[in-house]
């Protein structure tokens, strides 16, 4: 590996660069670059960071020989032929990516726990060491053995579930404006000129019905702006009364 040769990373669409290889092992250290991000040194050819050769520490693997039972009898040369030699490794460390954020790393046990809590969904991605490139969490049958599919969450469920929990219908501004326009100059539409004003929250309101239709639901308060367009009219009917009753008496005179 040259150590003048230059990388672009592409995060969540977003394209970085060019780094040098200490760059990136600075983000690695920040967690900010993980393993499923993309790396490319041409901005052509793309591959996933885990590939890249030195750049994210490697598992470390013990080899453990089993010991011989209490009854094994060296003069046995059958026994002998029987003994057990076990090597197993450090418990496997995996890795799940939720919302292009890597987590980990995490035993079996504890991805499977996040699996069951609604953390990571059947279709987010997981990676140990070994794997050639990142896959679904529900293609690993030791991960999802004994755990019904039916109950686990997908990554489009809780991004539905997230977005209607970060906007929660709130009231229409224009609604809100409405009424209080309309109330305030009904108070003063015994002065003519003030009561015309009442077109003024009727517009308003009109504004927000449109903003109330085109939020989907996560804008309310028609209540508001109906209230806000009759107080309008009622404005602009007591200054008609009053200006009619006004021209009246002065025409007596």
């Amino acid at each position: 590996m040259s150590e003048k040769q230059i990388y672009y990373v592409r995060r969540r669409g977003h394209t970085a660069g060019p780094w040098a290889f200490d760059k990136l092992q600075a983000e690695v250290s920040l967690r900010k670059l993980g393993r499923h991000h993309e790396i490319s040194e041409d901005k052509v050819t793309w591959f996933h960071a885990g590939e890249l050769v030195g750049l994210f520490p490697a598992v470390e693997v013990h080899k453990t020989v089993g010991r011989p039972s209490k009854d094994f009898s060296t003069n046995d040369e059958a026994s002998a032929e029987k003994e057990l030699v076990l090597e197993t490794s450090e418990e496997e460390q995996w890795y799940c990516a939720i919302d292009n954020e890597q987590h980990g790393p995490m035993s079996l046990a504890a991805l499977r726990q996040f699996l069951l809590n609604g953390q990571c969904a059947l279709d987010d991605l997981v990676w140990r060491d070994g794997f050639s490139e990142w896959v679904p969490a529900e293609s690993i049958p030791e991960l999802i053995a004994e755990m019904d599919p039916n109950h686990l969450a997908r990554a489009n469920d809780r991004e539905e579930e997230t977005r209607l929990i970060e906007l929660p219908p709130r009231q229409c501004v224009a609604a809100q404006a409405s009424l209080i326009l309309g109330g305030c100059l009904l108070l003063v539409s015994w002065i003519p000129l003030f009561g015309f004003l009442g077109i003024a929250p009727i517009v308003i309101a009109l504004v927000a019905f449109r903003q109330i239709n085109a939020s989907k639901g996560q804008l309310h308060g028609n209540g508001s702006a109906v209230v806000g367009v009759v107080l309008g009219l009622v404005s602009i009917t007591v200054a008609v009364v009053v200006l009619i009753v006004g021209v009246t008496f002065w025409a007596r005179q």
